[in-house]
């Protein structure tokens, strides 16, 4: 039975993945499709490592999928299993357009692989998951694949807590939900410019006047620093004159000319352009240290000595001092590992810097791991145990750091201005709780993931678990 199509009798996106070396992702997917409302073929004993017969699996390709998501990385696209389904995926789609959506997870050469996509759009989750998702998203809705009437929280959470060693619920019962949001409190009322003559070049940055956040916008130099610090900011390098202030709220409203109108859209990039300058300077200034990621992300992290010990202090929310290491070292890795945020500001009607954590990893001489696999590797034997309540810890005590105990982080924009910045995330009310007590439990034994090639030796990660413990809370 079709409709405009689609067979309407079956509706489910089948996941043909490597098991287990590709389940963490599919767990992933799986619960984000499922949350969006897409019904996603699911089975529990292949996704603990186990396998299933190919009968069960036929069948579902054949009868029950509407879609067939085929994950490519280099350990699916050697394995027969795997190479079977694509196999089955791609006769199908000669009577059924669009069946097969290829999706890429890795840095699997799209050179090298098989003839069976041949012509088709690989979508390529290697350098953004999330960036993955929205396409993955935007081509099931262009194919008009229906979804459930309401997304299914219970059947998504089949999908992580088969990952899990110890069984999570949810409840009836309400929890306070702290964000890694923190509130824009304010912006300065103003922005000034300054003018250069219409045929200048562009103002190249330079050490000195990158001291301040400023854009160029035609012959204007804009700033939330007074205009007269810029002139003089400038006046090495070209004349500048008095160009007057506009308000900020008002440039948001799209109704203000420079040498042209200034669209709201546009405004609002440059707005937040400069509170992003206006971040980064902030960072250099509390010392904290700059990377970019692959995907040109900047994340600061905290350095090794910043504080004595790598203690950092923080109040936690029943107004009790604790402390936590934002850094600390291993012995027999010879690795410092890092914590450290990326941030996206953001002017809807919730203003607010969104915190994304990181952890790196430097060798002992402090450069650092330059290897992605390596650090990949390292991330999962460190982190694997690290449960929400230490991630809250950590941004505790980076933004109590930031703001130095006071209850706003002030980004200088220049001549005695700010920016001004919530000390405190933002915090959301749950009707349902999670039955995590016996995860809270467990935090403390934290385990290696013995497949990790070079971490291999459990009483190290006993021994990163002892520096942890050491930073609990005092009173």
């Amino acid at each position: 039975m079709e409709k405009n199509g689609i067979e309407t009798n079956k509706n489910k996106i089948f996941l043909s993945h490597a098991t287990p070396e590709d389940n963490e992702f599919t767990r992933w997917l799986g619960a984000k499709l499922t949350l969006t409302g897409y019904d996603v073929w699911y089975d529990l004993q292949r996704l603990k490592g186990g396998d299933i017969t190919w009968e069960k699996i036929e069948r579902a390709i054949r009868e029950e999928a509407i879609r067939l998501v085929a994950i490519i990385s280099k350990i699916s696209h050697g394995k027969d299993g795997v190479r079977k389904e694509w196999t089955l995926g791609s006769n199908l789609e000669k009577k059924r357009p669009g069946f097969v959506i290829p999706i890429r997870i890795d840095e699997f050469n799209f050179d090298d692989v098989t003839i069976l996509f041949s012509g088709k759009n690989i979508l390529d989750f290697n350098r953004d998951w999330f960036g993955g998702l929205t396409q993955l998203i935007e081509s099931l809705e262009d194919s008009s694949i229906p979804r459930v009437s309401e997304p299914d929280a219970a059947q998504a959470s089949l999908w992580w807590k088969a990952s899990l060693r110890a069984p999570i619920e949810l409840k009836l019962q309400e929890e306070r939900i702290e964000s890694s949001w923190i509130p824009i409190l304010s912006l300065p009322s103003a922005m000034e410019t300054a003018t250069k003559p219409p045929a200048a070049d562009p103002i190249p940055v330079t050490e000195k006047n990158r001291s301040i956040p400023w854009f160029e916008l035609g012959t204007h130099v804009v700033s939330f620093a007074p205009r007269k610090m810029l002139i003089e900011l400038f006046k090495d390098q070209i004349s500048l004159e008095d160009g007057g202030a506009v308000s900020t709220e008002h440039l948001l409203t799209g109704n203000v000319v420079f040498d042209r109108k200034v669209t709201p859209n546009e405004a609002h990039d440059r707005i937040l352009y400069l509170i992003r300058q206006a971040w980064d300077l902030a960072m250099e200034q509390a010392k904290l240290r700059r990377t970019e990621l692959a995907n040109r992300k900047t994340v600061w992290f905290i350095p090794k000595g910043l504080m004595p010990n790598d203690f950092f202090w923080f109040f936690d929310e029943k107004k009790k001092k604790r402390r936590r290491q934002l850094v600390g070292h291993s012995d027999k890795f010879k690795v410092n590992w890092h914590y450290g945020v990326s941030v996206k500001p953001i002017l809807g009607k919730l203003r607010r810097m969104e915190l994304q954590a990181h952890v790196l990893f430097s060798e002992d001489s402090g450069t650092l791991v330059d290897s992605e696999a390596r650090m990949h590797r390292l991330r999962r034997g460190f982190c694997k145990n690290w449960w929400n309540p230490r991630w809250r810890d950590f941004q505790r005590a980076l933004l109590a750091y930031l703001s130095q105990g006071n209850d706003a982080i002030r980004l200088d924009v220049g001549g005695g201005r700010y920016i001004e910045l919530g000390a405190a995330p933002f915090v959301f009310n749950s009707p349902v709780a999670l039955t995590d007590t016996s995860i809270q439990a467990d935090e403390e034994e934290i385990i290696v993931d013995q497949e990790v090639d070079d971490l291999t030796d459990i009483n190290d990660e006993e021994e990163l678990d002892e520096s942890e413990v050491s930073s609990e809370e005092e009173s």
